[in-house]
């Protein structure tokens, strides 16, 4: 589950805020202490201090992390503008407690994504969100290899924004000699370092199951 939440936090999250809700302060620190993770992440629960609390909470809405683990207990009033992605690591027994999680996103009219983990076992809990909310939800899979590689460059792109243009003449010699090498095809050029960076371009992609992200397995439905 977490290598799932890490790829989730890759292709749905990007560069803007997202909260993800667990069940239990075990599940938050864990995800704290998980190596799977490689985004900046901080947590909330009811055994942290509330002075640390609101450290932790003006942190968020500086921008200093992007990612805040929280448990239901501690998210209570929070009123934090801009918060582009939700994650429900299983549906909340409770409807109104669904609502209230995924009413952290999309707020004064903005769009936002709420994305809530289940299995076979919790699927019931996902039906009878929808009938009591009165919506319909949609059901996808644990992203693909080729989507991870596109949100990463995705991002990659955003940061450009943050160069500094005094370092642009350190790099010159090899940008010419770049696209010498690839005979003044700058697209490949640039792919080809996106692709580089991004930690994917060493073998082919390989398929994943929908379910478990394990490679070269399917994912099927029997009916």
């Amino acid at each position: 589950r977490l290598s799932a939440l890490a790829d989730i936090l890759t292709v749905y999250g990007g560069s803007g805020k997202t909260i993800v809700f667990t069940q239990t302060k075990a599940d938050a620190n864990s995800l704290l202490l998980s190596d799977k993770i490689k985004m900046d992440l901080e947590v909330m629960h009811g055994d942290i201090a509330q002075n640390q609390r609101e450290v932790t909470m003006r942190r968020f809405k500086d921008n200093k992390f992007k990612v805040l683990v929280a448990t239901d207990v501690a998210s209570r009033g929070l009123d934090i503008p801009n918060i582009d992605l939700v994650i429900q690591l299983e549906p909340p027994r409770e409807v109104e407690t669904y609502i209230h999680r995924a009413g952290r996103t999309a707020r004064a009219g903005a769009s936002g994504t709420c994305i809530t983990f289940f299995t076979s076992k919790t699927a019931s809990l996902v039906d009878e969100i929808e009938r009591t909310a009165g919506i319909k939800l949609t059901r996808i899979g644990i992203p693909q290899a080729e989507d991870i590689v596109k949100a990463s460059a995705k991002g990659m792109l955003k940061q450009l924004n943050t160069v500094s243009k005094d370092a642009l003449p350190l790099c010159k010699d090899a940008a010419t000699e770049m696209l010498k090498h690839f005979e003044n095809d700058a697209v490949s050029a640039l792919a080809t370092t996106l692709a580089y960076i991004s930690g994917h371009y060493k073998t082919a992609l390989q398929s994943r199951s929908l379910l478990t992200g394990q490679e070269r397995m399917l994912t099927m439905i029997m009916k």
